[in-house]
């Protein structure tokens, strides 16, 4: 309950910064992930992508509040442990929404810096775990009998903006155990999108 206060706070806090005049827009963005669920010994990085829609409001003095539609994917492979599991994955497709508070200090005319703060969302629509084991069948199943569909985490970002393109290298570190046993696992991952402001 405490973790969907904050992101109401970050939410609303900046309709009252909005000054009119301001100025809005649409882009679209899209990257790869370097994720992984985090306290678990078992797991290591794997690669994944996202793809979606931004809506980008001026505020004041570079000052921008940033929400978020995207459709991505998370997870983790898994490591060889050399004596029962051999390796595998799981990977989780869904509907994130972030929404980030951007500070956007200017370089020159067309140019500007971008640091991106705040929390995202997630929920899980479908996806797939595979354990391959030496001397046992590979299990092919659905993740979510084990893992939670929704997380919620933070959102850390830096980048460059030129006139309506965009680069962003990210860090994602979620706030909800995903575990539905209390395990004490986390989704974790570093991002790099390109993005477009119409």
């Amino acid at each position: 309950m405490k973790k969907l206060l904050v992101i109401l706070v970050i939410s609303l806090f900046p309709l009252c910064c909005i000054h009119s005049g301001n100025r809005s827009g649409f882009g679209v963005k899209a990257g790869l992930s370097y994720t992984t669920i985090s306290g678990w010994r078992m797991t290591k990085y794997k690669t994944s992508g996202f793809i979606g829609g931004t809506y980008s409001i001026e505020m004041k003095n570079n000052w921008y509040f940033q929400p978020e539609l995207l459709f991505s994917n998370i997870g983790s492979n898994l490591k060889d442990d050399k004596t029962i599991l051999s390796g595998g994955y799981i990977g989780i497709y869904g509907i994130e929404t972030p929404v980030n508070i951007s500070y956007r200090p200017s370089l020159n005319r067309q140019t500007n810096m971008i640091f991106d703060i705040g929390m995202y969302s997630f929920i899980g629509l479908f996806g797939k775990k595979e354990y391959k084991y030496y001397e046992s069948p590979t299990i092919n199943d659905s993740p979510f009998d084990a893992i939670k569909r929704f997380n919620v985490g933070i959102n850390l970002g830096v980048g460059m903006k030129y006139k309506a393109y965009s680069t962003t290298v990210s860090f994602q570190r979620g706030l909800t155990d995903l575990s539905k046993n209390g395990g004490g696992i986390y989704h974790q991952s570093f991002r790099f999108s390109i993005g477009y402001y119409f």
